[in-house]
């Protein structure tokens, strides 16, 4: 299977988005563990508790798609459709369109509101999560093509203005995966280790965006953190 290399409009994009944009999209990413549903709920409390006008928006929506996806994501939990063959593609379509349903009609309007929008996984976790699974289920591909065709689908997608990042080590991983009662196998962290690379290259190629925070002490440390860099970047506005 052949991928198509394509770029970015990058400039026309970045103008259209500071057009309609008034808020302030801040997205939480990191491996499975790393705490991102609770700390999001810390940094919301402490938002709010701030007088900030903010909003949450789940990893999947709550629309048809959504919950299709929330379905099989409890029957496995790197989210494959097919284990007899390829299905990598199909699996990627799906979260891309739940994902564009969720920006054209939660994202966008509380943006053009002027709230502070958090997401659980965005843009990042579609090129970290699905890159090696396409890479995989089709062996022939060309990964660095992948990449820039993933970018360049996802090119309508509104950026992130903030994404933290959610590092934790992989004993903490592991930890806490057991203690949810799942298993955390070698396999699980062959997973985690080719995700962490593409992380990684993405932090690289968007430090103006990109706020890696430690989380395993004091939740309380790392929301601190985060509030501070929020209220940076909104009072620099």
């Amino acid at each position: 299977m052949k991928f198509i290399k394509t770029s970015f409009a990058h400039s026309q994009l970045q103008k259209r988005r500071h057009i309609i944009m008034k808020g302030l999209l801040v997205t939480f990413e990191g491996q499975d563990g790393s705490g991102k549903s609770t700390l999001l709920k810390l940094v919301k409390a402490r938002l709010k508790q701030e007088n900030f006008a903010v909003v949450v928006v789940p990893e999947f929506s709550s629309r048809v798609l959504g919950r299709f996806l929330q379905e099989i994501l409890m029957q496995n939990k790197f989210l494959r459709l097919n284990s007899t063959g390829p299905s990598a593609l199909t699996e990627t379509m799906y979260i891309l369109s739940d994902l564009y349903s969720q920006d054209e009609l939660e994202i966008r309007p509380a943006l053009q509101q002027g709230m502070v929008v958090i997401k659980e996984r965005h843009i990042d976790s579609i090129l970290a999560c699905q890159l090696p699974k396409i890479v995989k289920d089709y062996p022939e591909s060309d990964s660095e093509q992948v990449f820039q065709w993933l970018c360049h689908i996802c090119g309508q997608l509104t950026e992130p203005d903030l994404t933290v990042f959610l590092r934790v080590s992989d004993a903490e991983l592991k930890r806490r995966i057991e203690s949810r009662g799942e298993q955390a196998t070698e396999n699980d962290f062959a997973v985690f280790k080719k995700r962490q690379k593409i992380y990684d290259r993405l932090a690289a190629e968007n430090r103006h965006r990109w706020l890696e925070v430690m989380n395993e002490g004091n939740p309380q440390a790392a929301v601190q953190i985060i509030f501070e860099e929020v209220e940076r970047r909104l009072g620099a506005r």
